[in-house]
C-alpha cells in the first residue's frame, strides 16, 4: 500500500474538475494518508485520501463526508471538496480536501511546550478551549438528536490561523448523539466499534464496558474534553488507555504545579464517570468564560 501512495509525491490529483500538486505528507493512518497539496492559484490545501477495499470502508467514507457537510461552524473543519475516485480490481479511493492549518494541532503544541520544559498558560488554554466548546456545541445541536465527535483529543483539535483558537477536526469517528442499546448484543458491538475508533486515552468510561439497556449520549465528548484539558496543561491524559483508569474516577493532579484551584475543578467536574453528573458543552463553555472573567491567580496545589 505504500508504495501505491508514493506515486502521488509531485503528480497531480483531479477533484471535480479541479488539479492539486501533491507537495509532501503531513499525516498517515491505518487506511488514510493526508498529503499537503497546491492548487492552480497556488493556495495550500490539506488533502486526506483514504483507500477503500470493501463496502464498509466506502460507507465509512460517505459517512465522514456527510457529517462534514451536515456541519457549518468556524471552530469544525469545513469540506472544501471531495471526491470517490474508482481505481479498478474493485478498489477506490476517497479524496477529502480540508483547508490547511500550518501551524499543526494542539498535540503539536502539548509535545513543542514540554520538550522546552515550559507550560502552557492557564488563560492560553481557556480561551482555546472556549473555542473548541463552541466548535462542539455546533456539533451537538446539529440534527434532531446532535452529532457525537466520539475522538475528541489534542491531536483532532487544529490550531487556526491566528494561533488563538481551537479548530475540530476528522469528524470519521462521528455517530448520533442519542445511541440506545437494546440488548448484551448491542452493547459489544457498540464496545468493540468504539475501540477501534475512539482513542483509548481519551474514551469515556461508558464506552469502554457499554451498558446493556442504556443510551449513549453528548456526555462521551464532554470526558474526552476533560481529558484534552487536562493533557493541554499537564502533557498527557489523566487516563493511561484502560477500562480501569477511566472508571476508577481518580483524577490526580502533579504536585507543586501553577494551575488555580477553579482550573481544577473544572477538570474534576467535567471527569464524572457518571454521564449523567458531567456538564454540557454549554455549561462547559459558561464555566470557562467565568475564570477567564475573574483573571485567577495561581495558587499552587490541589
Amino acid at each position: 500500500m505504500g508504495a501505491l501512495w508514493s506515486l502521488l509525491f509531485g503528480r497531480t490529483l483531479s477533484i471535480n474538475g479541479e488539479s492539486y500538486r501533491v507537495v509532501r505528507r503531513i499525516g498517515e493512518g491505518g487506511f488514510s494518508y493526508v498529503d499537503l497539496v497546491r492548487g492552480r492559484n497556488g493556495e495550500q490545501f490539506a488533502l486526506k485520501q483514504l483507500l477503500i477495499q470493501v463496502e464498509e470502508q466506502r460507507e465509512s467514507v460517505e459517512r465522514e463526508i456527510y457529517m462534514h457537510q451536515t456541519v457549518t461552524h468556524p471552530n469544525v473543519l469545513q469540506l472544501v471538496d471531495s471526491q470517490i475516485t474508482e481505481q479498478g480490481n474493485g478498489e477506490a479511493r476517497g479524496l477529502l480536501l480540508f483547508p490547511f492549518y500550518q501551524y499543526g494541532t494542539l498535540e503539536d503544541e502539548i509535545e513543542a511546550s514540554m520538550s522546552r520544559g515550559r507550560k502552557i498558560s492557564e488563560e492560553r488554554i481557556l480561551n482555546l478551549f472556549l473555542s473548541a466548546c463552541q466548535g462542539l456545541h455546533a456539533l451537538h445541536t446539529s440534527g434532531n438528536e446532535g452529532l457525537a465527535h466520539r475522538d475528541i483529543k489534542p491531536g483532532n483539535l487544529l490550531l487556526s490561523d491566528n494561533k488563538e483558537e481551537l479548530v475540530i477536526m476528522d469528524l470519521g469517528s462521528a455517530a448520533s448523539g442519542q445511541v440506545t442499546v437494546n440488548d448484551r448484543k448491542e452493547a459489544i458491538a457498540l464496545q468493540e466499534h468504539c475501540a477501534q475508533t475512539c482513542t483509548a486515552m481519551y474514551r469515556a468510561p461508558e464506552l469502554f464496558e457499554v451498558p446493556s439497556q442504556s443510551v449513549i449520549t453528548l456526555k462521551s465528548d464532554i470526558w474526552s474534553l476533560g481529558c484534552s484539558i487536562y493533557a493541554a496543561a499537564f502533557g498527557t491524559s489523566p487516563c493511561d488507555g484502560s477500562a480501569l483508569s477511566a472508571m476508577s474516577g481518580r483524577i490526580m493532579f502533579p504536585k507543586n504545579h501553577s494551575y488555580s484551584l477553579e482550573f481544577c475543578n473544572l477538570i474534576t467536574w467535567i471527569l464524572k464517570v457518571n454521564p449523567e453528573e458531567r456538564p454540557t458543552v454549554q455549561e462547559v463553555e459558561q464555566l470557562i468564560g467565568t475564570i477567564l472573567s475573574k483573571q485567577v491567580t495561581p495558587h499552587g496545589n490541589v
